[in-house]
């Protein structure tokens, strides 16, 4: 399993680089956004566990 403080890094890389962005988006305009908040809540929360 991935370290939370990695996953979290992942998330960022996601949002910073516009290729991922562009790609995501394609799910559904502001996919991005929710999947970044959505690992970074994941994260947090391992990481307090």
């Amino acid at each position: 399993a991935c370290p939370p403080e990695a996953y979290a890094g992942l998330a960022d890389l996601y949002l910073a680089h516009p290729d991922f962005r562009t790609n995501f988006d394609k799910a559904g305009e502001g996919f991005t956004d929710w999947l970044v908040a959505a690992m970074k809540a994941y994260a947090a929360r391992e990481a307090a566990a």
